[in-house]
């Protein structure tokens, strides 16, 4: 909803100058809430503290964090849905997504609807705005879809995903339609960097692998 989106624009903005007396005290709030909230509604996390005999109480501060046991990616993967998933949360009111893949395998990211809205908060004006980047301004994300997930599901899962948007950010979505391209690394190399030098963007947003093959491709478009 527009109203959250922009209330945590205004957060972000603002958090950023607290002392950092404040900062570590509002981030030690936050990691109880978040620990108190994966122990009593993540199977897969309640069982990890039991075993290790941690309950949340144990975990007040950031020198706290190394109490922790370590949890996997492949544990996570293989607890979804019954283990992984907080109890409560509708899968179907959520937007499916996916980690790229670059460790070895995808695995399925849920966002709900707050944190969707937190999301474009951060992503669409926080993340830009430190680096000088105005919302309006055009940018091209670069991202991965290959085989391993079917291309109908990755369609609407992406249809969905927009869909949220326009909701997170109400009529604005309007003015930024067109603002933000996404182009598949998985395609031709040479494809991607047509794409992009068309769309001619402010910024490029990837991961190093991927620019690194935009890089490559332009570097042999110069010779």
């Amino acid at each position: 909803m527009l109203h959250r989106v922009l209330w945590y624009c205004y957060e972000l903005s603002r958090n950023q100058w607290l002392p950092p007396s404040e900062l570590a005290r509002l981030q030690e709030k936050r990691l109880r809430a978040i620990i108190n909230h994966a122990y009593n509604n993540v199977p897969l996390y309640k069982e990890k503290f039991d075993v290790y005999d941690i309950k949340p109480e144990d975990i007040r501060s950031l020198d706290d964090l190394q109490k922790l046991p370590f949890t996997t990616k492949q544990e996570i993967r293989e607890g979804i849905p019954d283990k992984s998933i907080a109890r409560g949360l509708d899968l179907a009111d959520c937007v499916r997504a996916s980690t790229s893949g670059t460790s070895g395998g995808s695995m399925p990211v849920y966002y709900d609807k707050r944190f969707l809205d937190y999301c474009m908060a951060a992503w669409r004006y926080r993340k830009r705005m430190a680096i000088g980047i105005k919302p309006w301004e055009k940018v091209t994300v670069i991202e991965y879809g290959g085989p391993v997930t079917p291309k109908k599901d990755l369609e609407g899962g992406e249809k969905k995903r927009r869909s949220q948007e326009r909701e997170s950010l109400g009529s604005i979505v309007h003015l930024l339609r067109g603002r933000q391209r996404r182009v598949n690394v998985a395609r031709d190399a040479n494809e991607v960097l047509d794409e992009i030098l068309k769309f001619n963007p402010e910024l490029i947003i990837g991961t190093p692998s991927y620019l690194r093959l935009v890089a490559e491709s332009m570097a042999e478009k110069e010779d």
